[in-house]
């Protein structure tokens, strides 16, 4: 299990839970590779953004359309947003 769900308690026992009747047994891995995924996720969510692609899908999401989930701030700009 990588990413910041690793850190997620109820989320990896409900996992084992749900994993232990079919012998599958989750595993941490290095916090390195977790803190990496985890920015590298976010890094591509906000180029999504920048970009103004859906970050957020509708095949995912179950929502009539994709959208696009937050909103990109440069320094030295006026309150409003880059989008």
């Amino acid at each position: 299990m990588t990413g910041g769900g690793v850190r997620n308690q109820y989320l990896w026992s409900e996992l084992s839970k749900a994993l232990e009747p079919v012998g599958v047994q989750l595993a941490e891995v290095s916090p390195e590779l977790v803190d990496g995924k985890e920015a590298l996720i976010f890094a591509f969510l906000g180029l999504q953004t920048l970009l103004g692609r859906p970050n957020l899908l509708n095949s995912v999401t179950g929502a009539q359309n994709g959208a696009i989930g937050g909103s990109i701030h440069l320094p030295g700009t006026s309150a409003q947003p880059y989008m």
